[in-house]
């Protein structure tokens, strides 16, 4: 996941895949993000979940 546009409690970010139906989100599906780290960072990271409220199809990007 690359966040686009962070403001406040809202973003946006790519999601591959998005274009084609993988995976398939709709306007207010519940979404759980976590950062997994990988083998170069073993820090602990962030977790949340968020509300999607808009899909940029074309874009490939989902607002929460």
């Amino acid at each position: 996941m690359k966040i686009a546009h962070s403001d406040e409690a809202e973003f946006e970010f790519f999601v591959p895949g998005i274009r084609e139906g993988h995976p398939r989100l709709e306007p207010g599906d519940l979404v759980h993000l976590r950062m997994v780290p990988d083998q170069r960072n073993s820090g602990g990271g962030w977790a949340f979940e968020a509300r999607v409220t808009t899909l940029r199809m074309r874009e490939g990007y989902v607002r929460t």
